[in-house]
């Protein structure tokens, strides 16, 4: 049983549900292994994705929406099924495929995760990483394209464990410039390229 979190960002009960066309957990996956392999990994927004893939650590789930407590629950076995798996190097993209379609609620959402974190315990293994076709980081306009090193198809949600990513960071060295850099290079980025940008980081079309 999950502990009483309380966050005041958060109404009990709220639902998180997409009114966007639906698309087949198939499609979704596939949006997704593409987003990463395409736009996190291609344009280099993250040093790390790319071994990570290459060492078969990184795998995704597709949860269903609902209510707080319904998304949370599944947030949290996911966690345990993680920290289970004596994968020390392993992390897992959570996919919310019909919720938080409002970027106010991912972040009221991120916002109760991490609070989940804490209350149960997790604070010194589990770090999230969060993703969102309307991120917009404070301080940036939603149009400015920086905003594209956080986008992607569907509300993400990725589990990273905080060892692994220390040995990353120790590996790559500092990661202090990696904003600055991915903000200089999205900026320089010809047309034609950030429009495939802008492609990739959206749902595809329904096939059905």
């Amino acid at each position: 049983m999950l502990p009483t979190v309380q966050y005041t960002g958060i109404h009990s009960g709220k639902v998180w549900r997409m009114q966007s066309p639906q698309h087949s957990t198939s499609e979704i996956l596939s949006a997704i292994e593409h987003w990463v392999t395409s736009v996190v990994v291609r344009h280099r927004f993250c040093p790390f994705a790319k071994p990570a893939l290459e060492a078969d650590w990184v795998s995704y789930q597709v949860l269903d929406g609902g209510d707080s407590e319904a998304v949370l629950k599944q947030i949290a076995e996911c966690i345990s099924q993680l920290l289970a798996r004596n994968q020390p190097d392993a992390t897992e993209l959570l996919i919310l495929s019909d919720c938080a379609e409002s970027f106010d609620d991912y972040l009221d959402l991120s916002a109760i995760a991490e609070a989940l974190i804490e209350s149960m315990g997790w604070r010194e293994s589990i770090q999230l990483a969060t993703f969102h076709p309307q991120y917009c980081f404070a301080e940036t306009s939603p149009d400015s394209i920086e905003n594209y090193t956080n986008r992607a198809p569907w509300p993400v949600i990725q589990l990273l464990q905080v060892d692994s990513v220390g040995r990353a960071i120790d590996k790559v060295g500092s990661t202090d410039e990696i904003p600055t850099r991915n903000v200089d290079y999205l900026q320089a980025m010809d047309d034609a390229t950030a429009d495939l940008l802008l492609r990739d980081s959206c749902p595809p079309t329904p096939n059905h």
